[in-house]
């Protein structure tokens, strides 16, 4: 197996690929850390992330998932998930968890504005 320094080295090795661009490659990295310790839930996010900026909202979506089981508070996460959902059209789940982050953190910008989205979206 790998240690828990193997799993930063290939998050902070997705990190650098994301941030250029090559999301495709960032998520091979981001695996790899995945498979040394699955319950890596900043992996997690940044493996979430990879999936929105391709497009893959499904992905994406149970990404923050594996998040979200292990904080279930995390409003930063909510907000995540919430844009992939608005993304999915999900617009009555997406709402759900904008309502949760805003009751954790009630000026969360990210809720606020995705809670503004569904709301012309359903116009």
């Amino acid at each position: 197996m790998g240690s828990r320094g193997d799993v930063d080295a290939y998050y902070n090795k997705g990190f650098a690929l994301l941030s250029g661009g090559y999301h495709e490659d960032a998520l091979t990295y981001l695996d790899k850390g995945l498979s040394i310790n699955p319950d890596d839930t900043k992996t997690w996010i940044l493996k979430g992330s990879a999936y929105m900026e391709l497009q893959k909202y499904a992905e994406a979506n149970e990404a923050f998932d594996h998040v979200l089981m292990a904080c279930p508070d995390d409003t930063d996460t909510l907000t995540s998930k919430a844009e992939a959902l608005i993304y999915l059209g999900k617009f009555q789940e997406a709402e759900t968890h904008c309502e949760k982050a805003l009751k954790i953190e009630p000026n969360h910008y990210l809720a606020l504005l995705h809670l503004r989205k569904i709301k012309e979206e359903q116009k």
